[in-house]
């Protein structure tokens, strides 16, 4: 199942970006925001600290890498297994919303862990990635 997800998902990124690529009638054209750079931040992690392995998930975010660099992504940053800490994750989030001007695209890729956890009492659910080295313990903070 986790395979299919990503295959859909590196589907809809190749379906879009084949579809910003077809050209449409000329007065269609000129109405239409022009799209600026694109940048993805990818991110695979298969092997945890403290948490069970996930074979594919770096293999899965290096495929991706390579579907972005076809399509002609502009900025392409990838962190797998120990690159993708807590704070490298911040970092190139940080780096990236800096560089972002109208018309851009972020596309986020993330093939790891993660974790829902409440924030209201209204059955609201928030989700959370887990870092390389996040500690079972530390997980709920």
């Amino acid at each position: 199942m986790k395979r299919l997800f990503v295959t859909v998902v590196a589907g809809l990124v190749v379906a879009i970006s084949l579809a910003a690529m077809v050209a449409a009638d000329p007065a269609e054209e000129a109405n239409k925001v022009r799209l600026g750079k694109k940048y993805a931040l990818i991110i695979g992690i298969s092997e945890y600290k403290e948490f069970e392995r996930l074979p594919k998930a770096s293999e899965d975010a290096r495929a991706i890498s390579k579907t972005a660099t076809q399509k002609r992504y502009d900025h392409v940053t990838v962190l797998v297994n120990e690159q993708a800490t807590r704070e490298r994750i911040r970092a190139a989030m940080t780096r990236i919303r800096a560089e972002l001007k109208e018309n851009d695209l972020f596309a986020l890729f993330f093939a790891g862990h993660g974790q829902r956890k409440r924030v209201g009492d209204d059955g609201e659910f928030a989700g959370y990635l887990i870092p390389h080295e996040c500690r079972r313990d530390k997980v709920q903070e």
